[in-house]
Order: structure tokens, then C-alpha cells, then sequence
């Protein structure tokens, strides 16, 4: 598993905000997927937390993506991110995949349901 670091998640995000991110995501040979940062952080987590729909779509279109990771600090995955937070497009987005396990629980014994309810 390649580790990014914590600064080239965020440029990630802050270059899909910017809005040119899309090509680098259609490069799948220049992009490890499912590289984390230092906390065990996809770019699909991140992007799932923020609610930037736009950009866990697109990363849903990768056939090497990993759906199911969780960070290292609370064991959740992009699902219970975006659950968490209350991005329903990206919650969506995600439970589109079927590979996406919805039974995941977390290190504090949550599930993604769970979450979204508060």
C-alpha cells in the first residue's frame, strides 16, 4: 500500500475543487488508487467526508478501487464518512457499488447506518 502523506491528498481535492482533477484520475497508470495518508485515508474517504459527489464518482469508475479500506483511527470507510457527515448524493453514489459493504463496523461498534442516524 503507497502512502500519499496528508499534503497530496489535499492537493487532490483542492485540484478537483479547481476543477482539474480529471484528467490525473483518468491516468490509471500514473495513480495509486488506494494510496493513504498518514491516518490510513483514501482519496475516497477524503472525498466521501467532504461530500465532493463529483469526485467519488469519478473514483467509482476506477476497476482498481478498493470500497471497503478504513482509515486507521476509527476503522470507517468511505460509506461511513459520507454517512456520517450527511452527503446523501455520495452516499448514493456509493451504495451503487455492489462490491460496498454496508456491514462494516467501525473500532467504536458502528455501522454506516447507525451513523447516518445520529
Amino acid at each position: 500500500m503507497r502512502c500519499w502523506g496528508a499534503a497530496g491528498l489535499g492537493w487532490m481535492l483542492d485540484s478537483w475543487a479547481a476543477g482539474k482533477a480529471a484528467g490525473m484520475l483518468a491516468d490509471s497508470s500514473n495513480l495509486d488508487i488506494n494510496a493513504v495518508n498518514k491516518q490510513g485515508e483514501t482519496a475516497l474517504m477524503l472525498a466521501a467526508h467532504e461530500g465532493y459527489t463529483g469526485l467519488v464518482v469519478n473514483l467509482l469508475g476506477r476497476p482498481d478501487l478498493d470500497v471497503n479500506l478504513v482509515d486507521i483511527e476509527k476503522g470507517w470507510t468511505a460509506l461511513m464518512s459520507a454517512a456520517e457527515k450527511g452527503h446523501h448524493a455520495a452516499v448514493k453514489a456509493l451504495l451503487g457499488r455492489p462490491e460496498v459493504d454496508i456491514n462494516v463496523v467501525s473500532k467504536g461498534g458502528n455501522s454506516a447506518l447507525m451513523l447516518a442516524a445520529g
